[in-house]
């Protein structure tokens, strides 16, 4: 009886049959909402800073600029939450003052380790 009841749930999905809670969804709504409901990703200074390349590191420590020095202080004083818009606007001021690439951002961001 359990095995009846196990594949008739199996049978009752359909390539294409995507639903979104009770709403019927295409595959691209259904990973734009698993993307916007993700986990944030959280992770330590040490990690975050360990997403940029040495000579980023060097530049964003070494800058007498404001914004960069208060981005550098607020990073530091605990975890980086790369899930927050705010962090996204940091580095996206990095670019506009030449400090970082535009094409690292989104590395950054998926917390992927920078090029060798």
């Amino acid at each position: 009886m359990i095995n009846y009841w196990i594949s008739a749930i199996d049978n009752s999905i359909y390539e294409g049959d995507c639903r979104v809670g009770d709403i019927a969804a295409t595959s691209a709504q259904v990973v734009a909402w698993q993307t916007a409901n993700a986990p944030p990703v959280i992770i330590t200074f040490r990690q975050f800073m360990a997403l940029f390349t040495a000579a980023e590191q060097a530049a964003i420590v070494s800058s007498t600029d404001t914004k960069t020095r208060l981005f550098l202080l607020s990073a530091s004083s605990g975890s980086v939450n790369l899930s927050d818009p705010l962090v996204m606007t940091d580095l996206t001021y990095l670019v506009s003052i030449g400090l970082l690439l535009v094409a690292r951002v989104s590395q950054i961001l998926t917390n992927t380790a920078p090029p060798a």
